[in-house]
C-alpha cells in the first residue's frame, strides 16, 4: 500500500528500507531477530529499553558537561563584598549627562551613606549622613543599592584635621 493511496489517518509502511546511521543502526542491528528467509523482525522491547539506556547517558554526560563547566567558569569568581547595619557606604554615580559636558574628572562615587537594612539578592537600602554633599537638612537621600553600586567607605588619616 503506497502513501498516495492510503486514506488520511492510516498508517503506511514504507516499501523501502529505512536507512540508518550512528548509533540508530547499532541499536538496530541488536534488536532485531534475523529470518531464513532474509526478512528482519524487530524486537521492539529490547530496542526501546536500549534507546532508554542510550538516552540516560547522554543525560549523565550533558549533567557531567554542565558541572564541568560550572567549576571552569565560577573558578576566579568573587564573593560580593557583604555589609552590615550600620556600615558607611559610598555609592556610584553615573556618568551621564544631558548637557553634553563630561564626567571624565568627577568623582566616581558619592557619600557616605549608611546602610539601613539588608535586602535579598545583594541590595541594601541606604540612608544619607548628615554633612554629605547633597544633604539637605530637611530631606536626606533614603534608597536601595545593589552592592555592584557600592563601596566600603574609609576615612583616610590625611583627611582627618
Amino acid at each position: 500500500m503506497n502513501s498516495a493511496s492510503a486514506p488520511s489517518g492510516t498508517a503506511t509502511v514504507p516499501s523501502s528500507p529505512v536507512r540508518t546511521s550512528g548509533w540508530q543502526s547499532v541499536l538496530l542491528r541488536r534488536t532485531v531477530i534475523p529470518r531464513k528467509n532474509g526478512t528482519t523482525e524487530p524486537r521492539i522491547g529490547s530496542y526501546l529499553m536500549a534507546m532508554r539506556s542510550y538516552l540516560f547517558e547522554v543525560f549523565e554526560r550533558l549533567e557531567e558537561n554542565r558541572k564541568r563547566q560550572d567549576e571552569h567558569q565560577n573558578k576566579n569568581k568573587r564573593k560580593a563584598p557583604e555589609f552590615k547595619v550600620g556600615e558607611k557606604v559610598l555609592l556610584k554615580i553615573s556618568n551621564f549627562t544631558s548637557d553634553g559636558t563630561t564626567n571624565k574628572l568627577k568623582e566616581k562615587f558619592k557619600g557616605p551613606f549608611t546602610v539601613t537594612r539588608v535586602m535579598g539578592n545583594d541590595r541594601y537600602e541606604v540612608k544619607e549622613d548628615l554633612g554629605s554633599e547633597r544633604c539637605s537638612r530637611s530631606r536626606r537621600y533614603v534608597g536601595v543599592a545593589a552592592v555592584e553600586n557600592m563601596k566600603p567607605f574609609v576615612v583616610r588619616s590625611d583627611d582627618i584635621l
